[in-house]
């Protein structure tokens, strides 16, 4: 791989690599965390589906999946799981936090992981709104589309079929 490094816009001044130096790199095949990988916002105490992808040529059976509430200061394990690229994390613990992190390892060499990018936040839902209709503690466009939908499949009260 050549590689260069230029510090300037001026095409006329050398860069701080001068052209044909060879830079080489070693990449250690590692999951990579998908999902939560940052901003998303989950409800304590529901599902979420923890996604990760495995780079091609690692040999990984089983990951241990683990999460920090303190922005990676500290570690709690969900569970060991086979590599299969996804784990239904139910029930999300039960915390108030929005310095959560996800990490994924290799199971028997803990030196291969990675860690979500970026923190998450896991809420606790304090009040139940009756238009929540996806149970996600807010009423926005996702419940107007389920509220929609349902009205579509059947918007004549008077039919006998619409029960």
């Amino acid at each position: 791989m050549i590689w260069m490094e230029r510090h300037t816009n001026d095409l006329s001044m050398p860069g701080l690599y001068e052209p044909r130096e060879v830079w080489g790199y070693t990449v250690t095949p590692k999951p990579i965390v998908l999902s939560p990988n940052g901003h998303e916002n989950l409800v304590a105490g529901t599902s979420h589906n923890i996604t990760w992808k495995t780079m091609e040529g690692a040999r990984i059976e089983f990951v241990k999946i683990e999460y920090s509430m303190d922005n990676g200061h500290t570690w709690r394990e969900v569970s060991p799981w086979w590599n299969t690229g996804s784990f239904e994390w139910d029930p999300v613990p039960v915390v108030d936090s929005n310095r959560c992190l996800v990490r994924i390892r290799d199971l028997h060499d803990v030196t291969v992981h990675d860690t979500s990018d970026e923190t998450f936040t896991i809420f606790r839902c304090l009040r139940q709104l009756s238009g929540d209709l996806n149970g996600d503690c807010y009423v926005d466009f996702s419940d107007l589309a389920m509220l929609a939908g349902e009205w579509l499949e059947c918007a004549n009260p008077f039919d006998p079929s619409c029960e």
